[in-house]
C-alpha cells in the first residue's frame, strides 16, 4: 500500500502568499511613517542641542553668535562675531553648518507658517533682535515641517534664555 503523499496543494500556497503580502504592504506603510515621526523628532531634539551649544559658545567667547535660518529652512548657519564688528550676514565668522532633513518656519500668533527668522544670541547667553535678515521675537516657535506628522516632538520655542521643545497643535507648540 502506497503513503498519501504530503505537500500543499497550489491553491493553499497562493492563499498564503497573498495573506502575507497583504501583511508585508501594512508593515511597510506603518514603517516609512514611524520612520518619518522618528526622523522630525531627532531633528528638534538635534536642533535644540545646537542652539544650546551656540548659547554656550556666546557665553564662553564672550562674542554675539547667530543661528541664520532665513536664508534657506533647510540649513542653520552658525556665525560668530567679534566686540568689535556689526552683526550682519556678511560680517562675522561661520562657525558650522547644517543640513536639515525637513524644513523649519516660523509659526505666527494664529497658526499661520512664517519664514524663520535669526536666532541671536548675547555674549551673556540671552536670545536678541540683531536684525539679520528677519526679526526675532520673544518666544518663537520653530515649526519642522510637514504639519501633523503626529510626532511626539516637532517644534522648538525659543525664549530668552531657554529653548524647550514640543508638539505643534496647529495652533502653538504643546510642551513635553
Amino acid at each position: 500500500m502506497k503513503s498519501p503523499t504530503k505537500g500543499f496543494a497550489l491553491t493553499e500556497l497562493i492563499t498564503v502568499m497573498v495573506i502575507l503580502g497583504i501583511l508585508l504592504s501594512i508593515v511597510s506603510l506603518n514603517f516609512s511613517s514611524w520612520q518619518k515621526k522618528y526622523y522630525i523628532e531627532n531633528q528638534a531634539k538635534e536642533m535644540m542641542a545646537d542652539l544650546n551649544d551656540l548659547r554656550m559658545r556666546a557665553i564662553q567667547t564672550k562674542s554675539n553668535h547667530v543661528a541664520v535660518l532665513s536664508a534657506n529652512p533647510q540649513l542653520m548657519t552658525f556665525r560668530s562675531y567679534t566686540s568689535e564688528e556689526p552683526v550682519t550676514l556678511t560680517t562675522g565668522r561661520e562657525v558650522f553648518r547644517k543640513s536639515l532633513k525637513y524644513p523649519v518656519k516660523r509659526q505666527k500668533t494664529g497658526g499661520s507658517l512664517d519664514v524663520c527668522g535669526d536666532i541671536g544670541i548675547t555674549p551673556r547667553g540671552f536670545t536678541q533682535d540683531f536684525q539679520v535678515g528677519g526679526t526675532f521675537q520673544s518666544n518663537q516657535t520653530l515649526v519642522i515641517l510637514p504639519v501633523g506628522s503626529s510626532a511626539s516632538l516637532d517644534c522648538l520655542v525659543i525664549s530668552d534664555a531657554r529653548i524647550n521643545l514640543g508638539q505643534n497643535n496647529g495652533t502653538g507648540c504643546v510642551f513635553k
